[in-house]
């Protein structure tokens, strides 16, 4: 785990144990990796094709762009690639000082600008948390750390509303600011509980792997009927599948942790704090855009 060459001492107890089992858990992780790469296959009919026009998927795309989520996570990739970019300008030596200086401040301006437009998105996001609680309370019995996730989701959605609102200005600024460090724990809380559940599902996931790969293997090998192969073949891609995205939901989850101790003040690295959020929303990015993908893509 790089994210161990960035991290200070008072950190390492974000990281449990449980994750180096789950790194050392023994499944087909390359082949659950190719999965990803059925997500920019859809682009390769457009890079050789004479008619790009004619090639390009535009339900798809169109999909992504009418999605408020999507453009929410696109929109802090970006954000976060300018304000990772600023925090590394003044280990470079491209241009000169001035130089540095007034692009730094160009892209602070427009991260800033950027973040507020994604508040704005989310803004009553609560809501929805708050209704899709009431209904899986209704349809099974959550865990305790399920509960404490979701509780800890809608605490910070309406503290960053509240906040959200001190920066238009329609509140004072020195009742909103109020907010912000009760929502960064709030964070911190839905970072770690995620972590957990998503640490627990990646394990599962492998295990399942395994079963269903051994399963097809053994009636690959057999003298089965031709369809049956067929039916265990479909399942252990799907288990593939699954488990590549348990792989990405555990890398956002591990991600925000670290983001989240930052703004807690639980440590002061702030390039790790910067390139955790990064790399958060590019996983996020990724993960929300594959559910736009046909089916028969995978």
């Amino acid at each position: 785990m790089f994210f161990l060459l960035f991290v200070d001492k008072r950190s390492y107890f974000f990281i449990p144990k449980f994750v180096f089992i789950l790194c050392n858990t023994k499944f087909d992780l390359s082949s659950s990796f190719l999965y990803s790469f059925n997500f920019f296959i859809q682009m390769e009919s457009l890079i050789n094709s004479k008619n790009p026009l004619a090639a390009f998927n535009a339900p798809f795309f169109l999909s992504l762009i009418d999605d408020v989520k999507w453009r929410d996570t696109f929109g802090k990739f970006i954000q976060y690639a300018f304000r990772t970019s600023v925090a590394f300008l003044p280990d470079l030596s491209i241009a000169d000082k001035q130089t540095r200086l007034a692009t730094a401040e160009t892209l602070n301006t427009a991260a800033g600008h950027i973040s507020l437009g994604r508040r704005l998105f989310r803004f009553m996001r609560w809501t929805r948390n708050l209704h899709n609680y009431i209904s899986d309370i209704k349809s099974y019995n959550p865990t305790a750390v399920g509960i404490v996730h979701a509780s800890a989701s809608i605490a910070a959605c309406i503290c960053e509303d509240i906040t959200t609102l001190g920066k238009l200005g329609l509140i004072p600024a020195h009742f909103s600011d109020q907010f912000i460090m009760p929502g960064n724990y709030c964070w911190l809380t839905e970072s770690v509980s995620g972590f957990i559940i998503h640490g627990l599902r990646l394990r599962e996931a492998s295990v399942k792997l395994l079963n269903t790969r051994k399963l097809y293997q053994t009636t690959k090998a057999g003298e089965s009927d031709p369809n049956l192969v067929y039916t265990q073949k479909q399942s252990y891609l799907k288990a593939l599948v699954a488990l590549h995205m348990a792989q990405v939901n555990f890398t956002k989850w591990v991600c925000e942790v670290m983001a989240a101790s930052h703004d807690s003040k639980f440590h002061s690295n702030t390039k790790l704090a910067l390139i955790s959020s990064l790399i958060s929303a590019f996983v996020s990015t990724y993960s929300h855009s594959t559910k736009f993908l046909p089916k028969e893509t995978y």
